[in-house]
């Protein structure tokens, strides 16, 4: 039952707001103050570009902030700064919400419905230890990303996971290789 509701609501979510060029009615490059105004409880991750003390991207240059469990099924959803404008939202979805069947039918349909199939692109990466789909959807400003992640071995501490992430696509390819063209031809990099 609970898989039912949780379903409903992401459903229901991804359906609803998802504007081109932007997430919901937020446009690209939107400063802080203005994402704070539609999403008022959004609160700074301190660590998650870190290591050691460090910005990976640059002093200062990308800044997270979260609002956690903002529907039923989602964990928490990521809204991505670079120098102080909005150039990505992740939603990551509570793992025992979505299973592999659930991801097709409350995640992927709903993005298939908006975005079209003829723009998706499919990838698949296997190895001995995990199995993880990528659905990626180019947009003319927009890139989107579903992943579905699944361990082989399953456990408490390796469980599988489900993110959709929308880029703004300069933002998406600069994360590439910084060089446009040589990052379309390379499939460009999905950053999680």
């Amino acid at each position: 039952m609970i898989r039912i509701v949780a379903g409903a609501a992401i459903l229901l979510f991804l359906t609803s707001g998802q504007a081109s060029a932007g997430y919901e009615d937020l446009a690209w490059r939107a400063p802080y103050r203005v994402v704070k105004r539609s999403f008022p409880g959004i609160s700074r991750v301190r660590d998650l570009c870190y290591f050691e003390g460090v910005n990976l991207f640059g002093q200062d240059s990308l800044v997270v902030f979260e609002e956690k469990q903002p529907l039923d099924g989602v964990r928490r959803r990521l809204f991505v700064f670079q120098q102080g404008k909005l150039v990505a939202v992740e939603m990551q979805y509570d793992n025992s919400a979505v299973t592999d069947s659930l991801f097709q039918y409350s995640i992927i349909e709903p993005l298939v419905q908006k975005y079209g199939k003829k723009k998706m692109k499919y990838k698949q990466e296997r190895n001995r230890t995990k199995e993880n789909k990528y659905f990626i959807w180019d947009q003319k400003d927009d890139i989107i990303v579903a992943v579905y992640g699944h361990f082989k071995k399953v456990s408490p501490d390796n469980l599988d996971w489900v993110r959709v992430k929308y880029y703004d696509k300069d933002y998406y390819y600069q994360c590439g290789t910084g060089d446009q063209r040589a990052s379309k031809r390379a499939g460009g990099r999905i950053y999680f």
